[in-house]
């Protein structure tokens, strides 16, 4: 067991740099880690993390204030394969430049970013410079079109697409993938930009699409687009998505 005591803590959150150092060294198998609450970890401590746990494969950070971009440029040296950053808001453009530029963009296959705000298209373009992503989720950030067309020309590998409430996204974004080798889930709902001939698009287009996740509005006429293109492209307007997630046995 790992102890933390209270001078170790300063301004770094609940589990300070010593501790998480401790607990790398102390646990050299390491592979999983889920961090939740505003104030548990800090910058220091997440690099403190990743200076001692050489086989830490997957993060989650959720509701955190104290990260910021120098917890990922720790993170972006590393061999780190999957990271979640959940209402994690002090996270900028700066930061994914530091993933899309370290030895991680060999390596991250799945990327999550739920409401962190400070993401633009200038993030977005940057980690569309990372070819290893096979999961990329993009939920209520503030890119537009300018990074799907980035992510559909360079990340050749996504299979998984969720741009939830990304309401910069217009159908001209979405077009991009038709034509994507790849892609099986597109998760597109809460955009306004869209038409139904976006949505003919992107079912004509691409080859391994297989399912479509939007508003009602859109997932009409979807039976003509399944005749045309004589297979299966299932268009749902419910949010339960078939998306990897933590759990203590497996995170892709």
């Amino acid at each position: 067991m790992v102890s933390c005591e209270k001078h170790d803590l300063q301004n770094d959150g609940h589990l300070g740099p010593k501790g998480l150092q401790a607990l790398g060294n102390g646990c050299p198998k390491l592979s999983r880690l889920m961090f939740c609450g505003s104030k548990v970890v800090g910058n220091a401590g997440v690099d403190a993390l990743f200076h001692s746990a050489h086989n830490l494969k997957s993060l989650y950070l959720s509701f955190n204030d104290l990260i910021s971009d120098p917890a990922l440029r720790a993170i972006g040296s590393s061999s780190i394969s999957a990271l979640e950053l959940v209402f994690c808001d002090k996270i900028t453009d700066v930061g994914l430049g530091f993933l899309a530029n370290g030895s991680t963009s060999k390596t991250i296959k799945k990327l999550v970013l739920v409401g962190c705000p400070l993401i633009t298209d200038i993030g977005g373009v940057a980690i569309s410079a990372i070819q290893t992503l096979k999961v990329l989720r993009l939920n209520d950030v503030d890119v537009s079109d300018h990074t799907m067309v980035a992510l559909a020309k360079n990340c050749s590998k996504i299979e998984i697409l969720d741009l939830e409430y990304c309401e910069r996204v217009t159908g001209a974004g979405i077009r991009a993938f038709s034509s994507h080798k790849c892609l099986k889930l597109l998760a597109l709902f809460g955009l306004s930009g869209l038409y139904q001939s976006d949505m003919e698009c992107i079912a004509l287009g691409c080859p391994s699409l297989e399912s479509v996740v939007t508003d009602n509005l859109l997932t009409r006429g979807f039976e003509l687009m399944q005749e045309n293109t004589r297979r299966v492209v299932k268009f749902k307007s419910s949010y339960n998505l078939p998306l990897p997630r933590f759990s203590t046995t497996s995170w892709y």
